[in-house]
């Protein structure tokens, strides 16, 4: 019987002593320490000389050196995985992490539990690109990507779905970025009908019909709001959400990821393996709870079932919506309940009520709405822009799917 072999690992750490807090972690968690250097050339050296599996790479405020290291990485040491850490739990700094490459985020002083977790959790993701490259094809380095962000209640009706349509139109609105909604409730979804389009194929045809689910493919499958905002919504077919499955869903979403800035995610009110996969696949999950005491208990449990599926709390936003003027519990309590501080609290707004009717999105309506403001603001944390969002958002995009738009 032969025994795994131990990960080999390298730190890129500008700060002595935080290279030696992490070597320690290093040591604690069972992995194999192969050398410590700076940022730049003697990084990519290091590297290449010593083929780890695995780079830690510390990046702080201002990150430039940092980006340029990894940068440099994934063109010269490619078959090595990068995983950064640091002091900020900023998400913008950890987009931008992970826009560039790196396959992971975590938080200094690096904790020997979370550096294991992570670092098998990344080698297998690396051990499964590299088998479809074998069976599939594919360019050898991997590529730059988006940002996954998946939106998710595990109780319905605390708006979710609203807030995964003005969300993504917001981030459109505000970056002028190539974004992309979608909706993996193939059953009962309702974002086409938050944005008052029509679905000419959607998520469940395409689970169904195709087998080779890579960019190309995927993006056939887009329909497009009149905002540019790209849209992987459900058709009405009753027997096409069985298709979608949590096999599937990840390379889906991965495959967007490779042609999108920003991947939404609009999950089902329920726990399930789809949902899973949405959840583990993502760099951002944005929990969304109501102030009633049901809605408060089942997040509190979706926390509990993220930590046994080994989802970091970092990578997990709350976010309250007051869908409904008369709330039972306080912010404070159910922030205390739920184990985790609120990113926003979103006030109850009567035009979100008549939004829901008319197909029309309050953040394309006015930006004076409470619950438009709160939809920017969270836009702008998960992005990184400030400042206002752009007045008039371009109406086409660029990327394949121009011809086929939303009603």
């Amino acid at each position: 019987m032969t025994m795994d072999p131990i990960p080999s690992v390298i730190i890129i750490d500008p700060n002595p002593n935080s290279r030696l807090d992490t070597a320690e972690a290093v040591l604690r968690a069972n992995l194999e320490l192969r050398g410590e250097c700076g940022y730049g050339t003697e990084a990519t050296v290091l590297a290449v000389r010593q083929r780890p599996d695995i780079a830690l790479l510390a990046i702080e405020d201002p990150s430039a050196r940092a980006v340029a290291t990894l940068q440099a990485l994934q063109r010269l040491a490619p078959e090595t995985v990068v995983i950064s850490y640091s002091t900020l739990g900023d998400l913008a700094m950890m987009r931008q992490a992970m826009r560039y490459g790196a396959r992971d985020y975590l938080i200094r002083p690096v904790q020997p539990d979370a550096l294991a977790e992570a670092v098998g959790s990344a080698l297998q993701h690396e051990s499964r690109r590299r088998e479809a490259q074998k069976t599939g094809g594919g360019d050898e380095a991997p590529s730059a990507r988006g940002t996954i962000v998946t939106i998710h209640s595990p109780k319905g009706g605390v708006g979710k779905t609203t807030i995964s349509a003005n969300l993504a139109l917001a981030l459109r609105q505000l970056t002028e970025q190539e974004v992309v909604l979608v909706d993996a409730d193939a059953q009962f979804g309702d974002v086409a009908l938050m944005l008052d389009m029509e679905v000419t194929r959607g998520i469940g045809v395409l689970a169904r019909n195709e087998y080779d689910l890579s960019p190309p493919v995927v993006e056939q499958y887009l329909d497009l709001h009149q905002t540019g905002l790209a849209v992987l919504g459900t058709a009405a077919d009753p027997d096409d959400w069985r298709a979608v499955t949590g096999e599937n869903l990840p390379t889906i979403l991965n495959s967007l990821a490779e042609k999108f800035e920003f991947v939404l995610v609009d999950t089902p009110g329920a726990v399930n393996a789809v949902v899973e996969s949405a959840l583990t696949a993502s760099d951002l999950i944005v929990l969304v709870t109501s102030r009633d005491v049901s809605s408060v208990k089942d997040a509190r449990a979706i926390i509990s079932i993220l930590d046994t599926w080994g989802v970091p709390r970092e990578r997990v936003r709350l976010v309250i919506n007051d869908s409904t003027n008369a709330p039972l519990v306080t912010a404070a309590e159910a922030e205390r309940t739920i184990g985790l501080p609120a990113t926003t609290t979103l006030p109850y707004d009567r035009q979100v009520d008549v939004a829901l009717q008319t197909g029309a999105p309050v953040v394309l309506q006015t930006q004076r709405s409470r619950f438009a403001e709160g939809m920017f603001d969270l836009a702008k944390l998960i992005s990184g822009v400030s400042g206002e969002p752009r007045r008039r958002p371009r109406l086409f995009s660029a990327i394949g799917i121009a011809g086929r738009r939303g009603s």
